[in-house]
């Protein structure tokens, strides 16, 4: 039995179906759950959605999963093409295989379908036409936004006709100009430092000195190649344009306008320049600047291959701070020891030998508390390092450890295996049903780790650091130097795994090729089984140990050359289905709202991720009523980061979708709420500082009282910290979008 879950432009519901179900049967039941025409209504899936085409009596479990999600949508009836609720697919394949790990379901929305037309009104009366009045923006609501947006986009009233069409029209080409040139700087950007391009010089014009001023740079995007025409500098020219350049953006005082010298966006703001760069200093134009300028100040370029996105950052700084908290706490212990210890000898001074005795005792004592806080505060730190596996069976064991890993340690990797076995935990306690109720909040662990793995490879793709996975001349070596270490445990024949290639995927790595070298049974068996453990040695000499289903999986990608950035489709379309069963989930709870709006700001995520501004306006947008309706309610304060969070990502795709003055009313008010966060804070501390200088007053009782909120004071000090950074950010891009009027 299937459970599919329908989507059209007006709502969603559950049906089930037989896995033998006929596309007919299917097709019938989505027309009478929609009340749309059998006949010519649409149905996709997948991400991003296709439609489905099978035969009327071919089986729809072939194609379909137990959740999956299915887009029902209507014909057009000015274009006679299908309205789709999700943007067209990318022109990059995309597998229709989820990997192994994924969650089942999915499906991505971003646009109503129009509603039925009004009737027009009749303009009645004789005796000649009147002046006609100019009709106002009719834009109350989301479902007249949908309409006005796809008529606009794909009808063919005239714009004095409709003038919320000629509005939504002009928006929208504008986002996509804007869109496309961003997608165009970055082809151009991955091409230089690929070395994937070509630069003719042309012979048809040249100046008095026989120099040419045309040139065509000819770059590899896929499997196509694109030209762009340029007008061609001189050394000394390319360098006097950039000295003009630097003293123009230098004067400004929030020294924010010279980012637009970073090679990416010099690729967007000015081709022109970028290709000369290129063609005069090669592909990697930071070293072209710092050569062609050496006594400027190139730092700043290297400041965002440093930075990570604002939210992966947070969670490098979360791990930062623990630590340092860790070794301040072990530092105030040690100072503790040693001032105690120093009093009492003090104390003792002049007292003759019994004195110097006692004396003598304190200092061993200093000497011991000193070692026994330095032993209690490495204990601490190697209590979640070395922290031994949770049992088989332990589902809130590997949560935790999961947790742990995505949010304060960044190992993406780790986190995925580990919530995505307690995710099969609680799938088996809840008797294989995955809509459980109770499974929400697993679904949406899940869809996170995978979300932020696939992030953290898309940045490697982005700055080019991904590791490349093309079989190193010396995996034979590899190979026979891993097999030699291995203890007798291992066995290096007997299963046909052995001598096979593999391909793993690494947040922070990118791809790595190796060979299965040995095999270690479970138990007493003398065959591989799902129990047995695998030995991969991998080519850039390290080796790692995989259980049965990570090498099926790394053979699979193997024997298919599937590619990091065909592995980052997989994990979005996985995160997607994953998250997207979380909200459907976490909506039949009552008391659920706040991670509802969690799970809603995640699909906004991977919807930014995923370059779909649409969608992923739609998801902020869900999250920020929820957030809203709390902090009304008192149930949320108003300066919770969760709110400014929100708000800044709207902003982020307001101005993605060309909508300027929105995006700048968002950054406002995450500003504001992050001010108000500051405040609290501060006071917050000044608190603490009060009462630590009570403690001093009133005795140790209360010192130690004022010792337990210093560690709570340091914390809130960091935060503060960040936040300051956080309204430098917003601060800056308010200043870049005051600076397109």
């Amino acid at each position: 039995m299937l459970s599919l879950r329908l989507r059209w432009p007006s709502g969603v519901a559950t049906v089930s179906l037989s896995s033998s179900a006929s596309f007919a049967e299917l097709r019938a039941v989505a027309a009478a759950t929609t009340s749309f025409a059998e006949d010519t209504l649409l149905l996709s899936h997948g991400f991003p959605p296709a439609p489905l085409s099978l035969a009327s009596e071919a089986s729809i479990g072939a194609e379909l999963r137990d959740m999956a999600t299915v887009l029902v949508s209507m014909p057009s009836a000015s274009t006679g093409q299908a309205v789709s609720t999700a943007p067209p697919p990318r022109a990059s394949a995309k597998r229709k295989t989820p990997p192994s790990s994924s969650a089942s379901g999915g499906g991505v929305a971003t646009l109503s379908s129009p509603a039925p037309p009004a009737a027009r009104k009749a303009r009645g009366g004789a005796g000649g036409g009147g002046r006609r009045r100019g009709s106002a923006l009719q834009l109350g609501s989301e479902e007249a936004i949908g309409s006005s947006l796809l008529s606009a986009v794909g009808g063919r009233r005239m714009h004095s006709e409709d003038p919320a069409a000629a509005f939504l029209k002009a928006a929208s080409q504008s986002a996509l100009a804007h869109h496309r040139e961003e997608v165009h700087a970055n082809e151009r950007f991955q091409a230089a430092l690929g070395h994937k391009f070509e630069i003719a010089v042309s012979d048809a014009s040249r100046r008095a000195d026989g120099e040419p001023t045309e040139a065509t740079a000819r770059y590899k995007v896929g499997r196509k190649w694109h030209e762009e025409s340029f007008t061609l500098l001189s050394l000394p020219e390319l360098r006097g344009v950039l000295l003009a350049v630097l003293e123009q953006l230098q004067s400004d005082p929030s020294s924010a306008s010279v980012e637009l010298l970073k090679p990416f966006k010099m690729a967007h703001v000015s081709p022109r320049v970028f290709w000369n760069m290129v063609h005069h200093t090669g592909g990697d134009v930071s070293a072209g600047l710092r050569s062609l300028l050496p006594a400027q100040d190139w730092s700043f370029l290297e400041e965002r291959d440093k930075k990570l996105s604002e939210k992966a950052a947070a969670n490098y700084r979360q791990a930062e701070d623990e630590r340092e908290r860790k070794r301040e706490r072990a530092a105030r212990r040690k100072a503790k020891g040693g001032a105690a210890a120093a009093e009492d000898a003090e104390a003792q001074e002049g007292g003759g030998e019994e004195a110097e005795a006692e004396a003598e005792g304190e200092a061993e004592a200093e000497g011991e508390g000193e070692a026994e806080a330095e032993a209690e505060a490495e204990e601490e730190e190697a209590e979640e390092e070395e922290e031994e596996e949770p049992a088989e069976d332990d589902a809130d064991g590997w949560e935790a450890r999961g947790r742990r890993a995505m949010l304060r340690d960044g190992e993406y990797d780790y986190a995925c295996a580990c919530l995505n076995r307690a995710l099969l935990l609680r799938l088996d306690a809840a008797g294989g049903e995955a809509r459980h109720v109770s499974l929400a909040r697993p679904w949406y662990l899940h869809g996170s780790a995978l979300l932020r793995r696939a992030q953290a490879m898309s940045l490697l793709l982005a700055r080019g650091d991904a590791a490349e996975a093309a079989g190193a001349p010396d995996a034979a070596e590899a190979a026979a130097a891993e097999g030699a270490r291995l203890s007798s445990e291992w066995r290096l024949s007997g299963a046909a795994a052995i001598g096979r290639r593999v391909r793993r995927f690494f947040a922070l790595h990118g791809a790595s090729d190796g060979t299965v070298v040995a095999w270690q049974p479970a138990a007493s068996e003398e065959e591989p089984s799902e129990d047995s453990v695998w030995r991969v040695a991998h080519d850039d000499g390290d080796a790692e140990d995989l259980e049965a289903d990570e090498l099926d999986e790394a053979l699979e990608a193997a024997r298919e050359g599937r590619t990091l950035e065909q592995e980052v489709e997989l994990l979005m379309e996985a995160a997607w289905e994953a998250l997207e069963m979380s909200v459907a989930l976490f909506a039949q709870q009552d008391d659920a709202r706040l991670p509802l709006a969690e799970a809603h700001e995640r699909l906004g995520d991977a919807a930014l991720q995923n370059e779909q501004p649409e969608r992923a306006l739609h998801e902020y947008g869900e999250a920020r009523a929820l957030l809203l309706a709390l902090r009304e309610e008192r149930a949320l304060p108003p300066h919770d980061r969760r709110l400014a969070d929100v708000e800044f990502y709207l902003g982020i795709t307001q101005l993605q979708l060309g909508a300027l003055d929105a995006a700048r009313a968002h950054y406002r008010q995450a500003a504001a709420t992050l001010r108000l966060r500051r405040a609290t804070l501060e006071r917050a501390r000044l608190d603490a500082q009060i009462e630590r200088l009570q403690g001093e007053v009133g005795g140790a009782a209360a010192a130690a009282s004022g010792e337990r909120t210093s560690g709570d004071a340091d914390g809130v000090g960091t935060e503060i910290d960040d936040i300051a950074d956080i309204i430098a950010e917003i601060e800056r891009r308010l200043l870049e979008l005051d600076q397109l009027h």
